[in-house]
């Protein structure tokens, strides 16, 4: 992500608070529905438990979403390497349910000791992977939320920056080895990724870059640079030529031999660019 630390955790700091508000009202819910429940089945139960029962599961949960959101931040799901970040967050759905039911059990068995009872939690394997069925389809859910808030924020900062600055002069990427400062005119064509771009330059390279292609369009020059389809943008001087004009798509032929197809809607543009 493009934001500073502090920065960021304080505006996610709101998006938290929304969460918080309706999981509080959430818990509400179902703690009356489940203390009629259990007086419908004639079940002894004391009026507090279900409240400290959904309470309990409801604050614990709430206060992993910080960690669930570092973790998104770390392994984001929609990139090119999307399996691989799948893998990851199973693997992290299970440490998320994991620590909500030691979490909870513990708030759980304070409070009974507290008021002078006891809180039997049940065997721990099966009632776990009951907790897991549900707690996977929360961490999965959480997990599309926050990737939607980074989206939005990205988004917003992005149009906010393109607005003031106009047409970029240099690109900054961030690299396994670092940020990599590329010269717009070394870009040979860009390629839509999800969330992310891969854009191709001169010396070989396919960069992965965190940004739309929207964004990118924006951020690069109108008078260099040509939209030819929803996954494609190209750096005009780096047309080789163009084929098959009577099929749709046709296909535009850039100079590091990639063949990339031109949609109907900016053929006519295309074919008299080529032309020229």
């Amino acid at each position: 992500m493009a934001f500073k630390a502090d920065k960021f955790w304080a505006s996610f700091i709101w998006f938290w608070l929304g969460l918080a508000t309706i999981g509080m009202i959430k818990a509400h819910l179902r703690s009356v529905t489940v203390a009629d429940d259990l007086t419908r089945n004639q079940v002894n139960f004391l009026s507090w438990e279900p409240y400290v029962w959904e309470y309990s599961s409801t604050l614990v949960m709430l206060s992993l979403v910080f960690a669930v959101a570092y973790w998104v931040k770390k392994q984001p799901l929609f990139t090119p390497q999307w399996l691989k970040s799948l893998g990851w967050h199973f693997m992290g759905s299970m440490v998320f349910s994991l620590l909500h039911v030691l979490l909870m059990v513990l708030i759980r068995k304070l409070v009974y000791q507290w008021v002078g009872s006891h809180y039997d939690f049940g065997d721990w394997t099966a009632e776990w992977w009951y907790e897991y069925r549900k707690d996977v389809v929360t961490y999965f859910t959480l997990l599309l939320l926050i990737e939607l808030y980074f989206y939005l924020k990205l988004s917003l900062r992005t149009q906010s920056d393109t607005g003031l600055q106009g047409p970029i002069t240099q690109l900054k990427i961030k690299t396994q080895q670092g940020i990599t400062l590329l010269d717009p005119n070394d870009i040979i064509s860009v390629e839509s990724g999800g969330n992310y771009v891969y854009i191709h330059d001169t010396n070989g390279n396919v960069l992965l870059h965190r940004k739309t292609m929207t964004q990118m369009q924006d951020q690069l020059s109108p008078a260099q640079f040509l939209r030819i389809h929803r996954s494609y943008i190209v750096n005009l001087k780096m047309i080789n030529g163009l084929k098959d004009q009577g099929k749709d798509p046709c296909t535009l032929l850039l100079t590091n031999g990639k063949e990339v197809p031109v949609s109907r809607k900016y053929r006519k543009e295309v074919i008299s660019l080529v032309a020229m």
